[in-house]
């Protein structure tokens, strides 16, 4: 019981700290390298490997990392503690050259690089060559996974109606077979000048399936401002890390649990029991043996007669009810609820 007592002490009182450290300064220790070069594999596996250990271990490399390391790695709002994993920011800072890129920033690496490959739009359908700079490779590598996050806003509409990606298929030059000579120089706003768009300008033949979707798109064109590319995930339009990492977590289903999760942190209390009401709102916690397969006895200790859950350690336990009753919660609503994040939200938020 003095050992189990004393991972409850070592969790309270070492894991806020360490959490602080990993995620001001493990995890950015390596954002330099990130900026310019995709990082291999392994690399990344190492990083997360070294933050999770020094969340959950101590300094003699010994202990059990409670909560899987795909949950821990979210942003708090989501149900993690704040971590990002080592690929997820790898990408997402060289998302900010692909931006840069796509807009035809006038910045001089931006001018040697689209002189040298090429900018703009293109670079969504672009694809590595052989030879191409380590950097570039990067860049395109983190496009592929990103180009889904950009979306085509119509300005002045000027823009090539079969040359632009301003559909979801790209290009629509790179679905047809060839591009009647008539269709060539036809823009974007010469179509969708009436409505329904007038497709029977078009001497190309383009699929049913992205027939329909011309047909279902409709543009407001402005003739003072251009086409250009957005991060649709952003209101404003403009591509941020921050912005991203919720992109990479809605891609993995994480805004499910984006309500349940945003009430611990809000929470008036040392951040100690913060990252208790956590652990437990995960229903882990260091003393509970047999969810981590160290017991084959599942039920309490002490009283051997009910299992060991965390709702039976903290509020079923007979010396617990007494304590509970002590305090004046003498409510039977307070000992109804069998569920235990109803159970610690209802009660620390009430």
């Amino acid at each position: 019981m003095q050992t189990r007592l004393a991972s409850w002490k070592h969790c309270l009182l070492n894991k806020p700290g360490r959490l602080t450290l990993a995620s001001s300064v493990l995890s950015f220790i390596p954002s330099y390298y990130m900026q310019i070069i995709w990082l291999p594999h392994n690399i990344c596996d190492l990083i997360d490997k070294m933050t999770c250990d020094f969340i959950w271990k101590n300094a003699n490399h010994k202990g059990l990392s409670l909560v899987s390391w795909d949950k821990t790695a979210r942003l708090k709002v989501w149900g993690g503690l704040g971590i990002t994993m080592a690929r997820d920011s790898n990408i997402s800072l060289l998302g900010k050259l692909v931006w840069d890129l796509l807009q035809g920033t006038n910045k001089l690496w931006v001018n040697t690089l689209s002189h040298k490959y090429t900018s703009g739009a293109r670079i969504l359908n672009h694809s590595t060559s052989t030879p191409s700079s380590i950097i570039w490779n990067s860049i395109i590598k983190a496009k592929n996974i990103l180009k889904n996050g950009f979306s085509w806003r119509a300005g002045s509409g000027e823009s090539s109606f079969w040359s632009s990606h301003w559909t979801s298929f790209g290009p629509l030059c790179a679905n047809v077979p060839y591009v009647h000579i008539n269709d060539i120089a036809l823009k974007i706003n010469e179509v969708y000048a009436t409505t329904p768009p007038n497709l029977n300008m078009l001497h190309t033949l383009l699929p049913l399936n992205i027939l329909d979707e011309i047909i279902n798109l409709s543009f407001h064109f402005n003739s003072n401002t251009k086409d250009t590319f957005i991060w649709h995930e952003n209101s404003n339009g403009i591509y941020t890390t921050k912005v991203d990492f919720s992109w990479f977590l809605k891609q993995r289903g994480g805004d499910a649990t984006f309500i349940s999760w945003a009430w611990i942190w809000r929470l008036h209390l040392p951040e100690k029991i913060k990252f208790l009401v956590w652990m437990a709102h995960n229903n882990f916690v260091p003393t509970l043996l047999d969810h981590r397969n160290l017991s084959p006895n599942v039920l309490c200790p002490r009283c051997s007669s009910f299992e060991e859950t965390i709702l039976h350690c903290i509020r079923d336990y007979l010396t617990s009810t007494h304590l509970w009753h002590a305090l004046g919660f003498t409510s039977v609503e307070c000992f109804s609820n069998t569920n235990v994040s109803c159970w610690l939200k209802q009660g620390l938020t009430s």
